[in-house]
Parts: structure tokens; C-alpha cells; sequence
């Protein structure tokens, strides 16, 4: 496999579970400037810059992420820097969001390799996080999936109804 492809998938993943419904989402909004967006590109930009190789180098450069992102480098660059800067200070609105969405973007890319992102599961943990769910790192992928549905339907939402009609916006073969 490619760096190329590689990079492409982890991409595909991160804007995922950094909140986007899909990467075509991701594209018709990577212009905008809305808090919710940029909060969004930050924390994907921020997802691969976080991985490391076994000798602990960073896996994708600030070239490689924008150039799958669409954006330049130093973009790339500010935006990781603002999460960093979100961390450290312990900012209470976003650093419990940001930490839950590396948990999820982990869950799934240590998933079989093979298989595509399971894109609705992602999507309901992704806004049970944003509602306060916290998950629990030693569970499955399929059990925080449960834990999280469960979730929603304690918070009165109607889960199968939303998320099927999601699911038939989707283009699997984009995803």
C-alpha cells in the first residue's frame, strides 16, 4: 500500500471522527470559516499529525496532511499548534471532545485494515461524545458503538429513524 492510499484512508477516517458526516462534507466546507468547521479541520489535521511510527517519528509530514487536506502546510501546522495550545491549557470546551475523538479515530483505524470505516456507527459515537459520552478505552470498537447508542436513546433521541435516513444519503463507495 501506498503512502498515498495510506494517508487517503487515515484522512477519511480522522474527518470522520472529527465530526464531518463524510468527506464530501469535509470538501464542500473546507473554505468556511465557521467555529464548528475549523474546530472540525483542526482536530483532523491534529489526529495525523499525532501518529507516530514504532521509532516514534511522526507518520505523515505537514506537506503530506495538506496535500491530502487541500490546504498548505502552514495551515496544517497552525492548526495542530491550536490544539496543542487546547490541550495543554485544559480548555473545558473542547479538550474532553478532542481526547474522545483520538480514542474513536484509534478505535477505527485499529480495526481490520481491510474493512471501510463502519461510517453511521462512527457518526453516532461522534455525537455521543459531543452530547458528554465518555468512552471507555478498554472496550471494543462494537462495544462503545452499544454503549454509545444506548446513550442516545437514554437522551430521548431517535436513533434508527436519524441515522437510517443518514444512511441512505451516504455513497459508500466515497467513504
Amino acid at each position: 500500500m501506498s503512502t498515498l492510499n495510506t494517508i487517503q484512508t487515515d484522512f477519511e477516517v480522522a474527518i470522520l471522527a472529527a465530526g464531518f458526516r463524510n468527506i464530501e462534507e469535509y470538501h464542500s466546507t473546507r473554505n468556511k470559516r465557521e467555529d464548528n468547521y475549523v474546530i472540525k479541520r483542526a482536530i483532523t489535521f491534529w489526529l495525523l499529525k499525532s501518529l507516530r511510527t514504532f521509532e516514534g517519528k511522526g507518520l505523515y509530514s505537514l506537506s503530506d496532511i495538506g496535500r491530502v487536506a487541500f490546504k498548505n502546510h502552514a495551515t496544517v501546522l497552525n492548526a495542530v499548534k491550536k490544539i496543542n495550545n487546547l490541550i495543554d491549557t485544559n480548555d473545558r470546551e473542547y479538550t474532553n471532545y478532542i481526547l474522545n475523538t483520538k480514542e474513536v479515530f484509534n478505535l477505527i483505524r485499529h480495526r481490520n485494515k481491510n474493512e471501510a470505516p463502519p461510517t453511521i456507527q462512527l457518526r453516532i459515537i461522534s455525537d455521543a461524545v459531543v452530547r458528554g459520552f465518555e468512552i471507555n478505552p478498554t472496550l471494543s470498537f462494537f462495544e462503545v458503538y452499544n454503549e454509545a447508542f444506548d446513550f442516545l436513546v437514554n437522551l430521548n433521541m431517535n436513533v434508527t429513524t436519524d441515522y437510517q435516513q443518514q444512511d441512505q444519503n451516504i455513497d459508500y463507495e466515497q467513504v
